[in-house]
C-alpha cells in the first residue's frame, strides 16, 4: 500500500486530544486519505504514565493496518483507505494509561 498524503486542511477543527477519567486518553480525528493512502496518528499519555493497550473505532471506510506502543507514554495508531477513490472518515483512539 503506497504512502499518501493526509490532508487534514479545514477538518482540523474536527480533532481533539483529552482526558477521559484519569487511565484514559481518547483521541478523535477526521480525515481525508486518498484511495490506497495510508496515515498515522499519535496518541500521548499523560506524563509519568504508559500506554497499555489502545481501542479504535472507524465507521466501516479505513481499516487499522497497524496498533502499537512506539516508546514510553506514546502510541500509534496507522489507517488505511483500501478503496481507489479518496474518503473522508472519523476515527477515534481510546488509549488506556497505567
Amino acid at each position: 500500500m503506497k504512502r499518501g498524503w493526509l490532508v487534514i486542511g479545514g477538518l482540523m477543527a474536527g480533532c481533539a486530544a483529552m482526558p477521559n477519567r484519569a487511565q484514559e486518553v481518547v483521541r478523535h480525528q477526521t480525515m481525508r486519505l486518498e484511495g490506497g493512502a495510508e496515515a498515522t496518528l499519535r496518541v500521548d499519555c499523560p506524563p509519568g504514565e504508559l500506554g497499555v493497550s489502545a481501542r479504535h473505532k472507524t465507521n466501516g471506510l479505513f481499516v487499522v493496518t497497524e496498533s502499537r506502543s512506539a516508546e514510553p507514554g506514546v502510541w500509534w495508531v496507522s489507517f488505511a483507505n483500501p478503496a481507489h477513490v479518496p474518503l473522508i472518515e472519523e476515527v477515534s483512539i481510546r488509549l488506556t494509561c497505567k
